[in-house]
Order: structure tokens, then sequence, then C-alpha cells
């Protein structure tokens, strides 16, 4: 297991496996921040990337600023898992969700954005948040393949 920070250095490339997958197992700390904004420390958020599956736990402050200096396109990113909903561990997620429709290398989200969290709260806490950026989903429509699209996970 690697441990490294999304900060100045870029990630060791995985090992590629004979029929072309990505193996291997990393850990990125995107940013180990507090609610108050710092520039030198970004919000709560880390990258997990095993095999072929992209996994982000919590979406901070700076996530998606992150993620585009390490070279790891947001469309790609298969799940947020939220540990919890304090603000400091959540206000990434509407540029993380958005981000990842633009139609660039860097988005290009061809399938929905999936969001994992705790029982209960999660489509409280997170419906809302879609529902403010309906009218951008549906201008940007005829431009995105899919359109906008999220579905929540909660655990049973």
């Amino acid at each position: 297991m690697r441990f490294r920070t999304g900060t100045k250095s870029s990630p060791t490339p995985a090992s590629r496996s004979s029929n072309g997958e990505t193996s291997g197992f990393r850990v990125t700390l995107l940013g180990t921040g507090t609610p108050i904004p710092r520039p030198d420390r970004f919000g709560p958020s880390t990258l997990i990337q095993a095999g072929s599956h992209t996994v982000l736990i919590d979406a901070g402050r700076g996530a998606a600023m992150r993620l585009f200096q390490l070279g790891v396109p947001i469309g790609r990113i298969d799940a947020l898992l939220l540990t919890h909903f304090h603000s400091d561990h959540t206000v990434g997620i509407p540029d993380l969700w958005l981000t990842g429709w633009l139609s660039s290398h860097f988005g290009n989200r061809r399938r929905p954005f999936n969001v994992i969290g705790p029982v209960g709260p999660l489509r409280t806490a997170i419906k809302p948040r879609w529902d403010a950026f309906k009218q951008w989903c549906n201008l940007r429509k005829p431009h995105l393949h899919p359109p906008c699209m999220h579905k929540c996970f909660e655990p049973p």
C-alpha cells in the first residue's frame, strides 16, 4: 500500500496486466484540512485507486483541483463515498458532479455519478444540491451524453 499526498508530485504509474487493465492499489490524500479555508491545505478528500476502479472518499474544498493536478479525470470516478455530512467533507460535491459532465478529457462522464453514504440523511442532505443545479443540467442537456444523472446508495 502506498500513501501519498496530492500536492507537489505526480502519482507513480500503476502497472498494467496482460489484458491491459490497471492493477495495484493506491491511496492518495487529496486534502486533510479543516473547515477553515487555507490555500495550503485543501478540504478532506481521499482518492482510492484499485485495479480499474476509482473511488473518492469525501469531497472537501479543492478536491476537483487536486484530481486535475494528478491527471485523474473526474468523469472516471466510479463512486463518491461520504463518511458524514459536515460541510468540509461535502462542499466539493457540486464541482465533482457538474465538472464531470463537461465534454473534455477531464470530464466526459458516461454513467451516473454514484454517491454512497450513511443511512437516512444521504437523500435529504444531497437531494437539495441536485435540485439546485437542475437548471444547469437542463440548459446543458443537449451537450451532455448521457445527460446529468446521479444515484444515491445507502447501506442496507
